[in-house]
């Protein structure tokens, strides 16, 4: 007579609030054995070895990539204006960049012009913000 085998219980991992260590990620909306990475912008597995599974997607070639191109990339809220800056700057901005754009001078001048108008106005207030 033969004995009844005894099946094997599959175990997976579950999603478990690793944001502390991992800041890229979060829970996934497939389901509590899927991490989201908010770099890479993927979902991914986390029920074989769970937070092993997000240490070797931080490891993998596309993550690394995006995370290198996430430093060198400004974010876009610095191209809005904060509620501090005062209207007497835009309004300079948007003269210049009219200025620019009227007699067709390469937008490089710009560059150089910011740094002239800081040094030509030292006292001015809207000269050191001028951009």
């Amino acid at each position: 007579m033969k004995t009844p085998e005894k099946k094997k219980k599959n175990y997976s991992s579950k999603y478990n609030a690793w944001e502390q260590e991992f800041p890229w990620i979060s829970k996934a909306d497939n389901g509590l054995g899927f991490a989201f990475c908010k770099l890479c912008r993927r979902t991914f597995s986390v029920s074989h070895a769970g937070k092993n599974d997000v240490r070797k997607h931080g490891q993998t070639l596309v993550h690394s990539k995006t995370e290198k191109s996430e430093l060198h990339t400004s974010n876009v809220r610095s191209y809005f204006v904060s509620a501090d800056e005062k209207p007497d700057v835009i309004n300079a901005e948007i003269i210049w960049a009219q200025f620019v754009a009227e007699t067709n001078l390469p937008f490089s001048v710009s560059d150089t012009f910011n740094k002239a108008v800081k040094v030509m106005f030292p006292d001015s207030d809207i000269a050191k913000k001028f951009q």
